[in-house]
């Protein structure tokens, strides 16, 4: 992977827009503020994420959490089954996980 692809790649993870970002980096404050905000996202995103699925693996198999019903990319509808990206849903959907 090429320097330039990794770096859109973790500009993406932190929604700072890929189209006019050299832009943005004229502005230091500007991209300072933007990149700041878009890493302390990107991380609560994770946290919830992580407390979620630990939640799900302490608990009974049964449990369906409420805040889980909220976060549809995260699950699968049939299983209720946390899917932290679309090819695993689409892997337990193949296999019938």
């Amino acid at each position: 992977m090429r320097y330039k692809d990794f770096l859109k790649f973790g500009l993406k993870k932190i929604n700072v827009p890929i189209d006019n970002w050299e832009d943005l980096v004229h502005c230091r404050e500007k991209e300072k503020k933007v990149v700041h905000e878009g890493k302390n996202e990107f991380e609560r995103k994770r946290m919830q994420h992580a407390k979620i699925k630990r939640k799900m693996r302490k608990s009974d198999n049964n449990f369906v959490l409420t805040s889980i019903n909220e976060r549809d990319d995260l699950t699968r509808d049939e299983c209720r089954k946390i899917c932290p990206r679309l090819s695993n849903i689409k892997t337990n959907m193949k296999y019938g996980f």
